[in-house]
């Protein structure tokens, strides 16, 4: 009767153990990741134009998550698998009043980026235009 109460309570020990060890990290994880940035409603509506406007696949808004740093940070709109002809100063400007406009919206609630880059993804590379807030002042 011992012998078997000694192996229920092992078997026991050995199921909760293997159980944290699985879970553990989840849980971890979990309780450690910041929550999502808070999408304004006007950031959606400028980036649902943007997909009216742009003949891309995938416009990809970063950073995802919130965060309660007091650093400043970069703001990303990157465009996957960009489409269009145009490359040089009138992509340059494009890139500009798109970043003005994200800046716009973005300084209306809350200034937490610094930097506004936006990114092109074409079959001819990677084409990276940066603007700091001062340029749209």
């Amino acid at each position: 009767m011992k012998y078997k109460k000694r192996i229920f309570i092992v078997l026991l020990l050995f199921i909760i153990g293997f159980t944290i060890f699985r879970y553990g990290l989840i849980v971890i994880l979990y309780l450690t990741t910041p929550p999502n940035r808070d999408v304004k409603n006007e950031e959606r509506i400028f980036v649902d134009s943007l997909r009216n406007v742009c003949n891309c696949d995938k416009i990809k808004i970063e950073p995802v998550w919130g965060n309660n740093v007091k650093n400043k940070r970069p703001y990303y709109i990157i465009f996957s698998n960009y489409k269009a002809k145009i490359i040089g100063d009138s992509l340059e400007k494009e890139s500009f009043r798109i970043a003005k406009k994200a800046f716009a919206i973005q300084n209306k609630v809350t200034q937490e980026f610094d930097r506004y880059q936006v990114v092109y993804e074409t079959s001819k590379g990677e084409f990276h235009y940066e603007y700091t807030v001062d340029e749209f002042k």
